[in-house]
């Protein structure tokens, strides 16, 4: 009798946590900390919802005024990267410019209408919108990874992988 109660609370455990793991849609996970402080991230914050993966990062400069770089790693539950949006300031005609793009594994540009890359002048975080019509190599459970860095930084910055996020 003791050994099938021990069997029964084992397998709803384990039942409980399944549910638990594959019912997760969104994250929210620190920044990495480099010396015993926290680097260019400070935190993001994934939302892996139905229609388009969004990530807020929090930390990262003004474009060009503050921030170099960004990407933004969407994976498979494995950890292989699949898509990146990227942002980053680049020499042009006129100075600085801040340029965005989504690309797949290969490094080819992905055409997507509504990807977007955008700053709130309120909180001051990055918000990445990946629209899923533009994720079609991405399975629905996911992991996103997150590097950046402003400029004059020795460190950058680095936060994820999240844990696998189940499509919400």
């Amino acid at each position: 009798m003791r050994r099938l109660l021990v069997t029964v609370i084992a397998t709803f455990g384990a039942l409980l946590l399944a549910v638990g793991v594959a019912g997760a849609a969104s994250q929210t996970v620190a920044g990495e900390k480099y010396g015993g402080k926290l680097g260019d991230i400070k935190k993001i914050v994934v939302n892996n919802a139905q229609k388009a993966v969004s990530t807020k990062v929090f930390g990262l400069g003004k474009p060009c005024g503050g921030a170099k770089y960004l990407h933004v790693n969407v994976q498979n539950g494995r950890g292989k990267t699949l898509y990146s949006g990227e942002a980053g300031c680049y020499s042009g005609n006129n100075g600085l410019v801040w340029a965005t793009g989504l690309y797949d594994r290969g490094g080819s540009k992905v055409r997507c209408r509504n990807f977007d890359i955008n700053r709130s002048r309120t909180t001051g975080a990055y918000r990445v919108l990946m629209p899923r019509e533009c994720l079609s190599d991405a399975p629905n459970r996911i992991k996103v990874d997150v590097t950046g860095q402003n400029w004059g930084s020795v460190t950058g910055g680095h936060a994820g992988p999240t844990k696998v996020l189940g499509r919400g």
